[in-house]
Formats: C-alpha cells, structure tokens, sequence
C-alpha cells in the first residue's frame, strides 16, 4: 500500500484501520496438514501406491520420540515456518506466494494467469440516439479527434520525445547505447530464451466473429472517458481511505467481521515488471508512491498518457500530501478538515469527461499521422508494437526490457506505464453482435487476426474498449483476485447507469471551464483543450533483434488463441433457490460435484478439482486451495455415474437411489467442511508449498545453494540454515517428487466461484491442465446457473513449462522436456457441457425421487395406525 498515507491508514473509520488488528495467516499443524494430505490423494491412487505414499509421508513428518530417532525433515522445515511468521510483517506466506504461483513463471502469462471480463453494457445499444455511430460499417459520420487540439506535447523539458516533431520518434538512435550494456548485444540471443516456435511473417487470419479495422467511434471514445474517471473515482476513494470495508459473517460470532483490503490498493498504479538479465528469472512489481493522476491509452499500439486532473497550487491538509501528491512538513497548527465537497478542488482539480475526451480525440489523430508517415530512412514515425512481448515468454520480455531499458526515454515510458492508475486500450474492431457469449473473449485477447496486439499485459488493471463501446477487462493477476476487481466493476457499472451519466450523443459531456492562460504550466484546459502527452519507444537493438523477438510473441500468442476453446452459457432450469430447498445442501458443493460427475462419465476417471478459498479474513491473506475430490465425492461419483434422470427409482451398481442420496449428501458436508478449513487458513496445499520453500530458501540446501553468490538474501542469514543431512534431503525430494503429489496437484479441474452481480456478462480464465483439463469459472441466481468453460483443442500445441505455476507451482506438468508444449485430444469443452447439463438434471432427479420416498414414507407411517385399528375392531 506504498501509496497510502500515513495518515488515511490510521485515520479510525477509513478502508485501511483495521488493517493492524486483522490476525495473522496461521500456520497449520503439520500432522494434520499430512492426514489431511492422504486423505485427499486415496481416491487416485491404488491402494500399493497408497501403501507407498503412506510411508513417504511417515518418513517425512516422523516425529521424534526420543534422542536416537531423529525427527522428519518435515518437522525442521516446519520449525523455519515459524520462526520465518515472526520475522514478516504480515504473515509467512504472502511473498512466497505471489513469487511462486505468479512471478516466477515465464510462460506468456496473457493466457495462463490472466483472467478476463467482459462488462455489461448500462444501456441497450438500441437506445442510444445515434444509431448510426455504432455501427461497426460504415465508419463514423463524423471525423473522430475534430474537436480536440491538433499538437502532443508534454511537461518534460529535458525530454523532447513527448513532441511529436522530435527526431527521437523515429528509429535513428539504435546505436546511442551505454557502454555498460554493450556486452549485452551478445547474449540477448535466442538461446537466452526457450523458444519453440519458428518465426513467420504475420499473416492475418480473420476471424469469423470478428469485424477489424474499422476505425474509432465517437461512442467509444465517449465511453472511454467515462471509464477513465470512473476508474480515477475508485483509486482516489481508495486512496483517501472512504472505500467500504468488505466484510463476512464469522459463523462463531455471528457478528460481521472486516476482511483484508491490502489488495484494493494493490490493484491501482501496479504493474509487473520483468525480471533484468541475471536477475534470477523472477519477475517483481512496481507501484507508484503517490496517488497517480493519469491513465494511459494504448491506441494501434502507441502509448499516450491522459491527464486526469488540472494541479491546483492549494493543497490537501487532511491527507498530508501536496498538490504532486507528496508529502507535506508537519504543521503547527493543524486546520480542520475540508468538506465533501471541496475537498477533490483543494487537492486539485479533476478534469470533467468532456477534458479526458478531447485528449483521447488528439491522441487518435496522433496515432493515425504516426502511421501514415514516415523517417527519413523510411521507417514508421510510430514506435514498434512492445506491447506484443508482454504477451510471450517472460525470458524473452526480460531480455528485451533489459536493452530498451538503456535508452533513457524507454526508461521513461516504462516508468509511466508502471506507476499510471490503470490502462485503456481503444481497439478499431468490434466482436459481432450474438446471443452467443462464447466469443467475448476476443474483445480481450483480440482474437486470432491480431493476438494480444495493443495492450499491456503486465499492468493489473488494464481495460479494453472495442469499435462499438463494449468494455472488457484482462490484467495481472498477481497482485489481486477476481472479488475485489469485481466489486470496483459493480461499483463502477451502477454509477454509469445513473441517469445524469448516460452518455447522450446529441449533447456535449461537460468541460472544466476555466480562463486560465494556455501557457501557464505548458498545458491548456478547458476550452483550450487539455493536451495528452505521447510516450515513444525507441527501438536501440541491434540486428532487427527487436522485430524478430515481436513476431515470436505474436506467433506465440496466435497459437495460444488458436488453440484455446471457451463457451460461456447459462443453466436456467434451476438456481440456488431449488438447491437449497429441495436439494438441501450449499450451491457451491452442489455444483463441485456435477462438475466432478461430469468429468468421470466424459474421461472415466477421477479429476483432481482445485477450487479456490479466499483467506482475506487474515492480514495480507489471498487464497487457499479446496481439494474438492475427496473420498465422499469418490464414492458418490462411482454410485452416480449409470444414474439416469429416466431411472424411476433404480440406482446404479445395485444401489437404491436413496443409498446413491445418503452418498451425496455426505460427500456435499464433506466439501462445506474442507471449504470452511481452506477459508481459516487450514488448507493442504499453501502449507505444502511454504515448506517447500523453505527447504529451498531457508534451509541448509539453500546455504549451500548460494554458497557461491556474494550477497546471500538476509533472511537466510538470519534463517542460519539448518543443518540437513542427505537422508533428510532426499526424503524431501521423495516427498514431492512422488507420483501421488503431482497426480493431485495436477488439476484436471480448475474452478472457482465467480459472484457476476450485475456487472458482469461473461468471464474466464485458462485451465490448469492442457491434457483433458477444463477451467471452469461459475456463478448462480435464484434460477439459473452461469458457466464457463476453456480448454485446449490440441494440448500438443500448448504452450507449457515443466512446473505449470498457474495455480500450484509444486504440481508437475506433462510435457516433453522444458518450455515444450502439450495437448490432450480427448479434451472436449462441448462434450463437458453436455455431461454437465446432464449431471444437472440427474442430481436434481435423485433429489426429487428421494422427496417423493420421503413423502410416500411419511403417508405410509400416518395411516398405518388407522388402519390397524380398523382391521382390530372387525375382529
């Protein structure tokens, strides 16, 4: 939270007070980790490989008795847990986390770990005035950019790139590099980054869904500038400490207890930054010290920076920051707060939308002169598409970066996309209309004619704008889960319906007005136009080096679109109200197990289901694993898997129907009960890995590891590396490296609960597993069920790495050795759903044939007295 201050964090009643009093992340028992660990692996197994896996789990968590039987490993790695929760200021697991699951993968993080969403729209399309400035053919009546200022400039004198007539926007300074970073020339090679795929010349391949190049829209930039506040109106609410504190019902208590708001302010001016040459392979995050007060705007792949506010030379008292959001000295006679509604002016002025439109106006025209001129020497004056490699492989965009980031303008750029509040790429394409949500993931990947073109993957919150107005969303995930992004979106998605902000063509958005001189500060407002500022990249690679790493990404991000398959659908047949009433147990089991059900009928054999917990009750808690395949869903499973909605009253293997539902009903308590462990923090999988850890990091393996490196990490100094024998480390590597480990941990189905509310239309994410995987997101109303559903057409075309970190970095992936690629040809997304559908409707027959038992039962009991004491007066 570098960008909070002092002041709004321990201010009482603000978004961040109770932050200091949330409890700290426990760490479980490690006997209890390990039962619960068997526990979860005995479905998959035979019972010789539950026999050997038993006695590597014994040998590893052995506790010692006496002198002369040495503890487990697992005994002293769990020692270092405990002694590494006292030494961080949050919890033991946080960092670990988020390096391992996160930044330390180097596949293309635009299809395995970020997610996407597509936003409802606040009104029907059809209701809008101008009809005709929707329409994706032909372009807009009116020349997109004619209202706004015609020149680019920026506040930087010592940097002339931000004007459009600088030399430095075209290519000419590829040999003004440093002398430090000339020996790089040599090992910013192929062979520094594992590339699998041969380079080809771009070749469109259109998509059928999909209209492109059709220009911009005066409805989409109008919408666009929207966005754009509304999105500055979160961060600045957040930032001043006035956002809602999410709260849950702490069944204990009943009471309604805060949960950890770290992540709201993680989401805002972040982004991910890749890992320098020789810097380890793990890539880090950068956030902006101050509250940001610009956004930037990729349109055709050139970078622009928007000003969101006017700066205003009276400052904020309250919140201890200047006027440039630095800190202010101490006053000596403290002045009371300003109101509501002044307190924005005082700070400094927010831009209206109506300013934010007229720069988003100039930038497109700048982008469109960019295009169609050219250097001397022939070249493009725009800057080359980098975002493209966001997109590919992280070692790639490591050696990438690192040379760029020599130029000193490149550093420049780079450091304003990484600390601006968001991104918002405006796309000159539109996904045709249809009932059909499956394609709406094109909006955010850009379909398979220009993969992942125009963005900037790396940035947390990074919103998409297509032709026709349609909003989606796609960022790093690193730093945040899906909750806290979806309520800002809901937020956001009802002040957009509000009357007043509907936006009406026929009348202008509103203007800051001001008389202020244009030459005061280098920029204009108001009716002088506020100025965007155009951020270049300049290409100082050698060779063509540049061009040849973004057609690899690009290549790979065609194959990675071209092989993905999604749908998105509702189940509307029933919703949570007929689960909870007639098939009594929680929504949530009640669909973990259709989705399991469906799986065993498609593949015939038994997925390992990751679904994810949120651990936000405690400090910095993010999530925790419910290993949803247990042993009560097994056997529910097996039972289920010959019965059939057309069964009357016959259950499968010579089962009875109500044998088959006390079944079910045991494997749904059983998943509440390992749902409600993962929440409190007594999960398997996030201990699992903080031991793994620390054997790696904190261990006497790690001493010896970086015995060689002169700068040891301080932790594992103060750690002191505990001394462990060969025995203890190869009983470690037993532990993980056993079959049992990866086979459960190797997620075959990859869910979570996604709450839509009404902002959301579709969304969606990767599976974890490109053989006969599925990721599966969902969310349910009173009647209805949403889904989605993503797997690959052909895993041997999927890009992977032996250790897929989407979910579980210590689960191993199949593959054929390296960053190769992998693919299962009995995956099938349609036939998922159709077994889904059917799963459905079976589960909903074993409920209501159990009631009719039940009643028939109960009508048998009541008249049976009567009828004896009928049957005894006779005689």
């Amino acid at each position: 939270m570098r960008f909070i201050p002092y002041s709004v964090e321990n201010r009482p009643g603000s978004t961040f007070f109770h932050q200091k009093y949330l409890p700290r992340l426990p760490i479980p028992s490690l006997q209890e980790t390990l039962e619960k660990y068997l526990a979860s692996v005995k479905p998959l197994l035979t019972p010789q490989e539950y026999e050997r896996t038993k006695k590597i789990v014994a040998r590893f968590g052995k506790i010692s008795l006496d002198k002369n039987s040495p503890p487990g490993p697992g005994q002293h790695l769990q020692q270092l847990l405990i002694e590494r929760d006292i030494r961080q200021p949050d919890n033991w697991l946080s960092d670990w986390w988020s390096e391992a699951a996160y930044l330390s993968s180097r596949i293309p993080i635009f299809y395995s770990s970020n997610g996407w969403m597509i936003i409802n729209d606040e009104v029907d399309i059809t209701e809008l005035e101008t009809i005709s400035t929707l329409s994706p053919l032909p372009p807009p009546p009116h020349e997109v950019g004619a209202i706004a200022a015609t020149a680019i400039t920026g506040d930087n004198s010592n940097n002339n790139s931000d004007n459009i007539n600088s030399s430095n926007t075209s290519n000419t300074n590829s040999n003004s590099n440093s002398s430090a970073g000339s020996n790089l020339y040599d090992v910013i090679t192929e062979k520094q980054y594992p590339s699998n795929l041969p380079i080809h010349p771009r070749k469109p391949i259109p998509d059928q869904n999909m209209l492109t190049k059709i220009g911009y829209g005066q409805y989409q930039v109008r919408r666009a500038a929207k966005l754009a506040c509304c999105l500055q109106d979160c961060l600045e609410i957040i930032a001043t400490g006035h956002w809602p504190v999410d709260k849950y019902r702490n069944h204990d208590t009943g009471s309604m207890d805060p949960l950890c708001m770290s992540q709201y302010a993680a989401m805002f001016s972040s982004c991910r930054v890749p890992s320098l040459l020789g810097g380890g392979g793990c890539d880090t995050v950068a956030q902006s010290p101050v509250m940001t007060r610009y956004c930037i705007f990729m349109i055709d792949n050139q970078i622009y920076r928007i000003e969101l506010y006017h700066e205003s030379p009276v400052v904020n008292q309250e919140d201890g920051v200047d006027s440039k959001g630095k800190p202010l000295p101490p006053s000596p006679t403290p002045t009371p707060p300003p109101t509501t509604t002044s307190k924005l002016i005082k700070k400094r002025q927010r831009l209206l939308r109506g300013d934010v439109e007229d720069q988003i106006n100039t930038a497109i025209n700048h982008a469109k002169s960019l295009q169609a001129t050219t250097t001397d020497n022939g070249r493009q004056k725009c800057s080359p598409p980098v975002g493209l490699l966001t997109a590919g492989n992280r070692d790639r965009w490591s050696a990438a970066y690192t040379k760029l980031s020599q130029h000193p303008t490149n550093t420049e750029t780079f450091k304003q996309i990484q600390e601006s509040g968001f991104v918002i790429c405006l796309d000159d394409s539109c996904c045709l209309p249809t009932k059909d949500l499956s394609n709406k993931k094109l909006l955010t990947k850009g379909g398979s004619e220009f993969p992942a073109r125009n963005r900037w993957w790396d940035k947390i919150i990074m919103c998409i704008i297509d032709r026709n107005g349609k909003i989606g969303y796609s960022g790093d995930h690193s730093q945040a889960e899906a909750l806290p992004l979806i309520n800002m979106f809901d937020c956001i998605y009802k002040v957009m319906r509000l009357p007043e902000n509907i936006i009406k063509m026929n009348i202008p958005s509103p203007r800051l007005q001001q008389t202020q001189s244009q030459s005061q500060k280098g920029r204009g407002i108001g009716n002088f136009g506020y100025l965007a500022r155009y951020l270049p990249i300049i290409d100082n690679m050698p060779n063509n080096l540049l061009s040849k790493m973004i057609a690899e990404s690009e290549s790979e991000a065609r194959q990675l679109v071209l092989n993905s398959d999604s749908i998105q659908w509702e189940f509307t047949e029933f919703g949570t109200d007929w689960i909870k009433r007639v098939g009594k147990v929680s929504p949530d089991a009640f669909v973990q197990l259709a989705l399991q059900l469906s799986y065993y009928r498609l593949h015939g054999i038994l997925p390992p289901t990751y679904e994810t917990a949120s651990t936000r009750k405690y400090r910095a808690g993010r999530t925790e694993t419910i290993r949803s395949l247990s042993i009560e869903s097994a056997e529910f499973i097996k039972a289920m898997k010959n019965v059939s909605s057309s069964n009357s009253s016959n259950g499968g293997d010579g089962m009875s129907l109500n044998q088959i539902y006390r079944l079910y009903r045991n494997a749904a308590h059983k998943h509440t009960t390992n749902t409600k462990a993962a929440s409190d923090g007594f999960g398997i999988d996030r201990h699992l890995l903080g031991l793994r850890m620390a054997f790696l990091k904190l261990s006497s393996f790690a001493s010896s590891s970086s015995s060689s490196s002169k700068n040891p990490s301080p932790e594992l100094i103060s750690a002191g590396g505990y001394k462990l024998s060969e025995k203890d480390i190869n009983t470690i590597n037993d532990f993980y490296t056993d079959p049992a480990f990866t086979r459960s941990s190797s997620w075959a189905l990859s869910t979570s609960f996604v709450p839509f509310g009404d902002c959301i239309l579709a969304c969606g994410y990767s599976c974890a597993q490109p053989r006969r995987g599925y990721g599966v997101p969902y969310s349910f109303d009173s009647d209805k069920i949403m889904i989605g559903i993503e797997g690959k057409i052909d895993y041997r075309k999927h890009i992977g790495e032996p250790n897929n970190n989407n979910k579980n970095t210590t689960a191993a992936t199949t593959t054929d050795g390296g960053n190769n690629i992998i693919d299962s040809p009995e995956t099938n997304i349609h036939m998922f759903r159709q077994h889904l559908i059917q799963a459905f409707r079976d589960m909903k027959h074993l409920c209501e044939q159990h009631e009719a038992n039940k009643k028939l039962f109960n009508q048998t009991k009541l008249t049976t007295p009567i009828n004896n004491h009928i049957n005894n007066s006779k005689l």
